[in-house]
């Protein structure tokens, strides 16, 4: 984890360590599929590591480069927006992915 690169803060309370990244201009993940404040870097307990980075290949812009338990940006009306609105065959956006077409239902 290049924990000097980036903003970040590691909580403890001696067995259970967290490490956090803020959410900065040149910060840990700076992509549009996650959200991006207070990503959880990894979380340890007794010497138990839980998550850490999903990729060898990490670039901060890439959407996929994120590490930890995150939320991906989507509406309750069925992950993206606008996907309700419109009729079957029409485009909506999926932030971090791009236009999708919608299908005739939607699971």
């Amino acid at each position: 984890m290049p924990l000097d690169d980036y903003f970040n803060a590691l909580l403890s309370n001696g067995d259970m360590q967290y490490l956090f990244f803020y959410r900065a201009q040149n910060g840990y993940y700076r992509a549009s599929r996650f959200d991006r404040s207070g990503i959880v870097g990894c979380g340890s307990y007794s010497g138990h590591t839980f998550f850490g980075e999903w990729s060898h290949n990490y670039d901060p812009l890439a959407n996929n480069s994120i590490t930890g338990p995150v939320e991906e940006f989507h509406s309750d009306d069925g992950g993206a927006l606008g996907c309700n609105e419109v009729r079957p065959r029409g485009l909506f956006v999926r932030l971090g992915f791009g236009v999708f077409r919608k299908i005739e239902t939607f699971l």
